[in-house]
């Protein structure tokens, strides 16, 4: 006889991350997916209590990550009804840097489990992470190499059973039969998640759907896997979901797109599914079983986000252009009053003149940093063209001039391993202008500045690479504060924290990415690696 496939098994093996806890709100079971969510390892969490093993972050005491959590899980044990909460920040601890915490964002749901007397004996505890949404960042990917695992695993299962077997009919008829009745118990489990569960069969068509996904449809499961979930999606996106969810078939990887479907009421709503293979104990493929979770309203929330953004880009934009002719008419004014005013004092004069006409240069300074970056949201439309990396950089250092005569600077390119690249001049000319800029503008007073600009090839893609000898800063410490705007590290160096800031949105724009490693009195390294060649 094969042995019956076990409950806690298929716990561990479903797609959500999940834990089922004691109504003490201890631990005592956990799913591989909440393991690698979460960075922690089975047991480390096994009869602890919840709020021993995540604890709040203490660099984000806002967030009331514990505060939360008990309230909701409270509240389930209270009412012993079903609870989903709001999006919620509960950083997890850092495996590899004790003391630290990687930051997350979850979407929480807490589901009763009752005994014979309607009491509450356990908890279904299941978290969504879309930590990635939240950044604004439209990615989220599972790990396929547990997945991997997982199925070697099940392929040995498979290879032993086999093996201690005698007769092979006999043996399929008991698998089918242990599968049955796992399949009868993981419905049981999925119709008392809130979150929309669902199975199809190897050629696509729909083999289960849970309460929660029904009441989403407003349908039976019969009437569901009659029609196929055609009649749900907008015509103009079923090709691409239907496509996308057959090659992950054909590939047997995982599934992940991000759809509109119509709910009963008639709304179209967008929804996040993940799907993984699931596999018969011979190995044949038994189907897909993923799940979908609502994110209508964070992505109405990222695009008002993103349009404030580029109001207020407009809006500092159209600012920074009128504010231009008053200071050049005040510059203007105060050259004259220079002229044509004597002060009776002449200790005041060499006091105040100075003070002033710092003070409007630095504002001229400030205008035109601002109004470049009231731009930044046009980078990502503007015509790339091949720019010549060699000539860009001689006209770089000539606008530097000055700057590379008062830091006794030396500068050395190296673009060999790639000479050109596709990309609209005028950004990379901000960006290159900028870089340099700062090397120059923070270089040690002590020595002379050597900056050495070049190029390298990562995986096929070009990478920026801009090193100098100057000041230096702590990266580890600053570098994710870098690139916001208005922040510098040196304020007894005039500055106004906005080209950093600008380099970032240009690079961002573009689907590259920036990085910067450097040490007090080292110098810094930044590193831009471009999206496209």
């Amino acid at each position: 006889m094969y042995p019956t496939i076990s409950l806690l098994s298929v716990f561990r093996a479903l797609p959500d991350a999940t834990l089922l806890l004691s109504a003490e709100l201890r631990i005592e079971a956990v799913s591989n997916s909440y393991l690698a969510a979460t960075l922690t390892r089975r047991e480390d969490l096994l009869g602890h209590c919840m709020f021993e093993v995540f604890p709040d972050n203490p660099a984000t005491p806002e967030a009331h990550s514990v505060r939360n959590l008990r309230a909701s899980l409270e509240q389930v044990l209270a009412t012993r009804q079903p609870h989903i909460m709001l999006q919620q920040r509960y950083d997890v601890p850092d495996p590899s840097r004790p003391g630290q915490f990687v930051e997350r964002h979850w979407l929480p749901r807490n589901t009763p489990i009752l005994d014979e007397q309607g009491r509450v004996s356990h908890i279904l505890h299941s978290v969504s992470d879309v930590t990635l949404l939240a950044a604004g960042l439209d990615r989220h990917q599972a790990t396929s190499a547990e997945l991997l695992d997982t199925q070697q695993q099940l392929r040995q299962v498979n290879r032993e059973l086999e093996a201690r077997v005698a007769e092979r009919t006999r043996a399929q008829h008991e698998a089918l039969a242990a599968l049955r009745e796992s399949e009868t118990r993981f419905r049981i489990m999925a119709d008392a998640a809130p979150n929309q569960v669902w199975a199809v069969n190897p050629d696509s068509t729909i083999r289960y759907a849970n309460q929660a996904f029904l009441d989403f449809v407003g349908v039976s499961l019969e009437e569901y896997v009659a029609t196929g979930w055609s009649a749900y999606l907008p015509p103009q996106e079923l090709q691409l979901a239907q496509h996308t969810l057959t090659e992950a078939i054909r590939t047997r990887s995982q599934y992940r797109l991000e759809h509109r479907m119509r709910r009963h009421d008639g709304q179209y709503r967008w929804l996040l599914a993940q799907a993984a293979p699931s596999f018969y104990p011979n190995g044949d493929l038994y189907g897909y079983v993923g799940s979908a979770i609502d994110i209508t309203d964070l992505k109405q929330a990222n695009e008002q986000l993103t349009r404030t953004n580029q109001g207020l880009d407009n809006f500092v934009y159209a600012a920074s252009h009128d504010l231009k002719q008053p200071v050049n008419n005040l510059a203007g004014l105060f050259e004259e009053m220079r002229r044509s005013s004597t002060f009776a004092d002449a200790a005041e004069e060499q006091l105040l003149v100075p003070l002033v006409h710092e003070a409007l240069q630095q504002l001229s300074i400030t205008i035109d940093d601002l109004a470049a970056l009231g731009q930044a949201q046009q980078f990502s439309q503007t015509h790339a063209e091949l720019v010549s990396l060699d000539d860009l950089t001689e006209d770089v250092v000539n606008t530097l001039e000055p700057q590379v005569r008062v830091a006794r600077a030396r500068i050395t390119t190296d673009f060999q391993a790639w000479p050109a690249l596709s990309f609209a001049r005028a950004n990379l000319r901000t960006i290159l202008l900028n870089l340099l800029g700062n090397s120059l503008k923070y270089a040690d007073p002590a020595r002379a500045a050597r900056i050495h600009v070049s190029m390298w090839v990562e995986q096929g893609r070009p990478v920026l690479v801009v090193e100098d000898n100057g000041l230096g800063f702590d990266a580890e410490k600053h570098g994710t504060e870098l690139f916001h705007l208005f922040r510098r590290l040196h304020t007894h160096i005039a500055g106004t924290g906005v080209g950093l800031y600008l380099v970032y949105r240009i690079v961002e724009a573009n689907g590259g990415s920036i990085e910067v490693d450097s040490q007090p009195g080292e110098g810094a390294t930044f590193r831009i690696r471009f999206g496209t060649a």
